[in-house]
């Protein structure tokens, strides 16, 4: 069986009330779920469905952060116990040498599965990640700093107009918005489309990757979109 994580920065399990917009309706998640995506729905356990809160603190004082948060998530290690202390929105230097030793992409190829990471990122932004890896300074989300370390291929343009990468907009509206570091040449596509684009891509490797920051940004007041335009 392939795999399938796509990961929502900035999202947790909270109750519903009219402060939370994950009580907004979203009726392809509720029909899945059976409610909205908030504390009341959990647990939910099913042969084919896991829905559980777990616990961002990682059994640290303060609040979680995105660095040693997605270490975890990516290692199965605590890495706000190794490192001390949450550290975010990047990965702790200090953390590097236990990411390598046990990203998720090397654990998948040292049991002979295929990974890919599906991210399409402009080439600007991989460039200045990579040069930054060689004096010290990461960039890139966690996931992208485990893919450059397995030599994971990173996608672009280029793949997103094959239909082989998904935008970091899921719709890859802002290629062609974006005059700087876009590419004119990338036409808007329906989220069904991106659906099966990633569903495409899972038929060709043993797990696929992709990450979605519009959430967290969004929710930090980081783009002009409102949480509940992102998420619905």
């Amino acid at each position: 069986m392939n795999l399938i994580f796509i990961f929502l920065d900035g999202v947790g399990l909270a109750p519903a009330s009219a402060h939370n917009p994950l009580t907004t309706a979203m009726p392809r998640l509720a029909s899945v779920l059976g409610g909205t995506l908030t504390l009341e729905t959990a647990p939910i356990i099913k042969e084919s469905l896991l829905l559980t809160a777990i616990d961002a603190g990682l059994q640290t004082e303060g609040a979680g952060q995105s660095g040693t948060g997605q270490f975890s998530i990516y290692t199965s290690l605590n890495g706000a116990k190794l490192f001390g202390r949450h550290y975010g929105p990047y990965l702790p230097w200090a953390l590097k040498p236990a990411l390598a030793g046990a990203n998720v992409f090397r654990k998948l190829q040292e049991h002979g599965r295929t990974a890919c990471y599906a991210n399409a990122y402009p080439k600007r932004f991989i460039d200045t990640c990579l040069h930054l890896r060689t004096v010290g300074k990461t960039r890139g989300s966690v996931l992208f700093e485990a893919a450059a370390m397995e030599n994971i291929p990173l996608r672009g343009a280029a793949e997103v107009k094959a239909g082989t990468a998904i935008s970091g907009d899921i719709i890859s509206k802002w290629w062609g918005t974006n005059r700087e570091d876009g590419d004119a040449g990338v036409s808007s596509i329906t989220p069904e489309q991106a659906a099966e684009n990633l569903l495409h891509l899972s038929a060709m490797h043993g797990a696929v990757f992709y990450e979605f920051f519009l959430t967290d940004l969004a929710a930090h007041r980081r783009i002009t979109a409102s949480v509940d335009e992102v998420l619905t």
